[in-house]
């Protein structure tokens, strides 16, 4: 019976914190929770209830929000969730007891903030950590948001586009995040990466100023924040949804040293302001001129500043291009229902090339699914046409940034000259070899001359 499975999943404490805290990026454990959800919404009139059973829907419902929804649901359960939320609005404005399995399930559906009546619902234990995230959350950010500065209107027609699509999904919708206390001197962060050791840093201030173009919802700032010793982010991003999720974020975590901004990165010369160090991550490859933003976020660097980029390989997602060109409906827009109709075909089929998307953790919420195959712009980048942007700009290569250091070690077995580490013609060719190499994307370190 499903309830008791779900019983003694209950008395699982990994698996229950990890449904909690992030998406399961398995699709075994996928179906077998959509099953279940399913059983525990359709059966929940003849289940007999105890607190190890609300345990359980709990994890499930913090885990289906976390995702976005992003499970299968039948008509079957459309109509049942329908049915469920007149009966709790009723019951609310009637003033009878909501029973707090009713409220788990509708919450493994739908998001509570949606509904009016939560607002004025004081939870019982059961359901205070779920009230938290599901409506005491997102209503501290919609307060947030009135607080955070804006720089010029967004006018670029693709920077509004990527605005809306950001507004609509934050990605990523995080909960913990793996914080070090680095506090390191640039040149400490450079040897541990292997970087080629930066010149003239006795330029940089004391006070580094970092600035973050395309923060997303706040990780990528918070990352700079504690990287390196005595520093103060500017974090800058088109959507404010996403900007007041890093602001509660970073509020929750006690940073101090953070400032966000809502704005185009084609604007951030109204900053007027010159930075030490330049970091963006997952944005160029989203603009409609990636050089004429790369140009912009030069202008922002002090000489001999320092800059991180984050750029999609062409070599890389070339298996995903063909993907996207296969399901991809001719128009600019996809509603939820359209893209995970989509996700359905390529968990079902069994095309090689679909078992990489399977294979990414983007493939397993909302929002990264959208990013990961119906972003409305992308342009990739092969290493020899980042070398000649790079020459254009007055930057210098400083080697890659890699999270996984097999990769790193790989490459010097086959090339253990150290100065190869920085040469993008021997990685144009290496990678030519290895066209998975950069998966993820390339990230690395520049220095402006």
């Amino acid at each position: 019976m499903a309830s008791k499975f779900a019983i003694r999943l209950s008395k699982i404490v990994l698996l229950i914190k990890i449904l909690e805290v992030c998406p399961i990026p398995d699709l075994e454990i996928e179906r077998l929770l959509t099953k279940l959800r399913k059983i525990l919404l359709l059966k929940r009139s003849n289940l007999q209830i105890d607190h190890n059973l609300i345990h359980f829907q709990s994890a499930l419902a913090l885990q289906c929000f976390t995702n976005e929804y992003i499970y299968e649901e039948t008509e079957e359960e459309t109509e049942a969730v329908q049915s469920l939320e007149g009966a709790l609005q009723r019951s609310f404005l009637n003033n009878k007891e909501l029973m707090d399995y009713d409220i788990l399930c509708l919450a493994s559906y739908r998001s509570l903030f949606r509904y009016e009546w939560t607002a004025n619902l004081t939870p019982t234990p059961a359901l205070a950590h779920l009230f938290e995230r599901q409506v005491e959350e997102p209503s501290r950010e919609t307060l947030l948001k009135e607080g955070i500065p804006r720089l010029n209107p967004i006018k670029n027609d693709v920077s509004l586009a990527v605005q809306n699509q950001y507004e609509e999904n934050p990605y990523p919708r995080w909960v913990d995040t793996n914080l070090g206390s680095n506090n390191l001197s640039v040149m400490e962060v450079f040897s541990n990466l292997e970087l080629k050791a930066p010149s003239q840093v006795n330029a940089l201030s004391k006070d580094l100023q970092i600035l973050v173009a395309g923060c997303g919802t706040g990780q990528h700032a918070l990352d700079s924040a504690t990287r390196f010793a005595n520093n103060h982010v500017t974090a800058v991003d088109l959507s404010l949804n996403s900007l007041a999720y890093a602001k509660r974020k970073s509020d929750e975590l006690g940073f101090t040293n953070i400032d966000y901004l809502q704005g185009d990165l084609l604007d951030l010369g109204m900053l007027d302001k010159k930075f030490d160090i330049v970091e963006s991550v997952g944005v160029l490859h989203h603009m409609a001129d990636p050089i004429l933003g790369w140009r912009v976020l030069a202008s922002c660097l002090k000489p001999n500043g320092l800059m991180l980029i984050g750029v999609y390989s062409e070599l890389a997602r070339q298996s995903i291009s063909k993907v996207r060109l296969m399901l991809k409906p001719k128009k600019a827009s996809f509603s939820k229902r359209e893209m995970l109709e989509s996700r359905r075909h390529i968990i079902a089929s069994d095309d090689p090339l679909i078992d990489i998307l399977q294979a990414s953790d983007d493939f397993y919420s909302t929002s990264s699914f959208r990013d990961l195959m119906f972003h409305v712009q992308e342009q990739c980048f092969t290493l020899p046409q980042i070398r000649d942007i790079l020459d254009e700009l007055g930057l210098v290569f400083m080697g890659f940034a890699f999270s996984n250091e097999n990769i790193k070690d790989k490459f010097k077995s086959f090339h253990p000259n150290k100065s190869s580490l920085y040469d993008l013609n021997i990685w144009h060719k290496y990678e030519q070899a290895n066209p998975r190499l950069f998966a993820g994307m390339y990230q690395f370190w520049v220095q402006k001359i």
